[in-house]
């Protein structure tokens, strides 16, 4: 789905990037959220420099500490 979408794609509970990679493969931008900093740590570690430019990592306990302008989403993953 992440491919139909031009805003970016936020991965709530992204972990390692098993959602986000792949994501990025497919020509997202993606915002990834966990809430623990060493796991974004890791998918900026993985991923891959051609995709690096359309990552943004973001730690955080969703929805509290995340905002978003209204539309700026083009869809939202959530994990567990």
């Amino acid at each position: 789905y992440c491919r139909a979408v031009r805003r970016p794609v936020l991965d709530i509970g992204a972990a390692v990037g098993v959602a986000t990679l792949p994501a990025l493969a497919a020509g997202a931008t993606v915002i990834a959220n966990d809430l623990d900093p060493e796991h974004l740590k890791e998918i900026g570690k993985a991923v891959p420099e051609v995709d690096a430019g359309r990552l943004v990592l973001v730690p955080g306990r969703f929805p509290r500490d995340l905002r978003f302008a209204g539309e700026s989403l083009g869809a939202v993953h959530a994990s567990n």
